[in-house]
């Protein structure tokens, strides 16, 4: 779980307004936690296009393409997911 809020909690950011070590290590968690759902998500939508190959060479052109179409919607989390990871750098 990514616990978003602890990011605006009193105690992580010193009085110089830069992060504490509390911050960071919490920042670099969320950021592996990030990391792996995009890893997640690129699994998933290799393994629908061949799900989705499998329906077309049995002759399931419907199921095929509505397999495609989850595919495309994956493809559009991922790159948002993608965008941010690379914000939520530590």
């Amino acid at each position: 779980m990514l616990p978003g809020v602890l990011l605006a909690a009193p105690g992580f950011v010193a009085s110089s307004g830069r992060p504490i070590a509390g911050m960071i290590a919490f920042m670099s968690a969320a950021h592996a936690e990030l990391s792996s759902l995009a890893s997640a998500l690129d699994e998933m939508t290799t393994r629908i296009l061949g799900a989705a190959e499998a329906y077309r060479a049995a002759k399931r052109e419907d199921l095929a393409s509505e397999l495609e179409e989850v595919e495309r919607s994956l493809s559009a989390a991922k790159k948002r997911l993608d965008r941010v990871v690379r914000s939520a750098r530590p």
